[in-house]
């Protein structure tokens, strides 16, 4: 357990950090984590956090569409969960919605923008018994984005604070003060006294663009937008002629629409709610891949800091969550892969299995788990080493070869694959179905792919699954089949986290002290 020493600011008892000499870096969404972020501070406080920036619901795509820049409800979600400032009204602040509301007064203002002008003003109950030097440093940043709003929206697309994040709308008025997304989530922290060694980091560096994913399903089709891949909604009702999307939960809304079933017109505002039932996936996911404004693939550039921190940290955790919209978009980034491979000390790797299905998972077993997320590792290798010229082979199959369970590799992928991997075409075909030992049988179709238990293909090469993942962790009653025999003869080693029924929690999901003792040994 991390020793921490307590000392007093303003009153405040707070954690000083120790020399712990553990370190971890995290990849996960903003919601799903979230609720193991106490307990992976106890392991230690040297942490990164490094979260994907293509979320498009909610608040934050209010922002998006109106001032610009990359999609922050993940990030201000982590930070307000790691917020030493609990107890105080400065977390109720930044944690705090605007109602979501649609009656309008005579004038056509919503009561969601009445209240936002009484927290700018200065006059809302949330100030009260936040100090002044406090309330005028966050009442700073909050008319900073206000005032962007004014100036970007007009008649043809006001701005929506229905259902509104205080804390995205704090991090964006920093952003927008700084110029600099970093900046803003380092002021964000500071003003709520997170961890002094703990990081959360964007995947991509990026500022004024706005970030979007795809995924192209096995049936040839494409899917543009992540609240679209994850869980479309339903049209409610239209307000006025912008595309505001709101939530009533932490998960976030739809905005972008799929090319295979447009559900809405960009002018249609949007409501997501999770009383309705999600319609599945019309086929499993192949890959995802981020889009430029046209919707052709682009490369996103990887943030230097999370390179930084990926070359020191000693256990890598993929979290449990959203696989595709989450885990797969930081893994994806060229630089990633290559950086998790190259590790001379012996990092353990270590994938929380979700204990249930999603509509992006659905029917996955864990093999599947682990080879989308080697898979992603090994498209953002090739993408870092040849670029279009490499992707191209991939992006451009035919639809029978996406196919679930007729998913093959052309030659010229193949010799792509082997230059980046520096063999001969005969020591590339060693990789097998047990984890590349020489002389094994074929993984399938082809020796760069292999096949999970219901046949899908996935890329192997240039590094097979044990060089990303040493350790599997998965609930017990979970609903996803764990082959664990399979697993470990690739060298992974499968741990299960035992259930607790006296605590009441619904099977497949992981208590906290059942977690952590499992996990605390894998800390290194």
């Amino acid at each position: 357990m991390t020793s921490l020493k307590i000392t007093s600011i303003q009153g405040q008892d707070v954690p000083k950090p120790s020399a712990d000499p553990r370190s971890i870096v995290v990849f996960s969404g903003g919601s799903a984590a979230n609720n193991f972020v106490t307990m992976l501070q106890a392991f230690t406080d040297n942490i990164c956090y490094i979260l994907p920036v293509s979320d498009d619901g909610g608040s934050t795509s209010e922002i998006v569409k109106i001032v610009g820049g990359p999609g922050i409800g993940d990030i201000r979600s982590r930070l307000v969960r790691l917020a030493e400032t609990k107890t105080m009204e400065v977390h109720k602040l930044l944690a705090y919605r605007l109602p979501i509301d649609s009656a309008q007064s005579v004038n056509g203002t919503t009561p969601a923008k009445i209240e936002w002008l009484d927290i700018v003003e200065g006059r809302h109950v949330l100030w009260r018994n936040i100090s002044q030097p406090y309330k005028e440093s966050i009442r700073a940043f909050l008319l900073q984005f206000h005032l962007s709003i004014l100036k970007q929206a007009g008649p043809a697309s006001s701005f929506d604070f229905r259902g509104g994040s205080l804390g995205n709308f704090f991090l964006t008025g920093c952003r927008l003060f700084f110029n600099s997304l970093e900046a803003a989530i380092f002021q964000f922290a500071r003003i709520t006294r997170s961890p002094p060694r703990t990081e959360v980091l964007p995947i991509i560096s990026t500022n004024q663009s706005s970030v979007a994913i795809a995924a192209s399903l096995r049936n040839g089709s494409v899917i543009f937008g992540q609240c679209e891949i994850s869980h479309p909604g339903v049209l409610k009702r239209s307000l006025n002629s912008a595309c505001n999307t709101i939530h009533d939960s932490p998960v976030p809304s739809p905005l972008a629409a799929s090319v295979a079933s447009s559900r809405a017109s960009s002018s249609s505002n949007l409501i997501f709610s999770k009383s309705e039932s999600i319609p599945p996936l019309p086929s499993c996911i192949r890959r995802i891949y981020y889009t430029n404004p046209e919707k052709a693939e682009t490369f996103a550039a990887l943030n230097s800091l999370v390179s930084w921190h990926l070359v020191r940290k000693r256990t890598v955790l993929y979290m449990m969550g959203s696989l595709y919209t989450s885990i797969i978009p930081c893994l994806i980034v060229p630089g990633v892969g290559r950086l998790l491979m190259d590790d001379p000390g012996g990092l353990n790797k270590v994938l929380l299995l979700n204990g249930t299905h999603d509509r992006e998972t659905a029917g996955y077993t864990a093999l599947d788990f682990i080879l989308a997320i080697t898979d992603a590792l090994n498209y953002s290798c090739l993408a870092e080493d040849f670029g279009v010229a490499a992707m191209r082979h991939i992006s451009t199959r035919e639809v029978s070869q996406d196919m679930d369970g007729a998913v093959h590799v052309t030659l010229e992928e193949r010799g792509v694959v082997e230059k980046a991997n520096g063999t001969s075409p005969k020591e590339a075909a060693r990789v097998g179905r047990a984890g590349g030992m020489e002389g094994e049988a074929s993984p399938g179709p082809s020796d760069d792919e292999m096949e999970s238990s219901q046949g899908r293909g996935y890329l192997v090469r240039p590094f097979p699954p044990q060089a990303f993942i040493t350790h599997l962790l998965y609930p017990e009653e979970g609903d996803i089949e764990v082959e664990k025999d399979i697993i470990e003869a690739m060298g992974i080693r499968c741990l299960q986290v035992p259930a607790n029924s006296s605590k009441g929690s619904a099977p497949g999901h992981y208590e906290v002290d059942e977690l952590k003792s499992v996990l605390e040994p894998l800390i290194q």
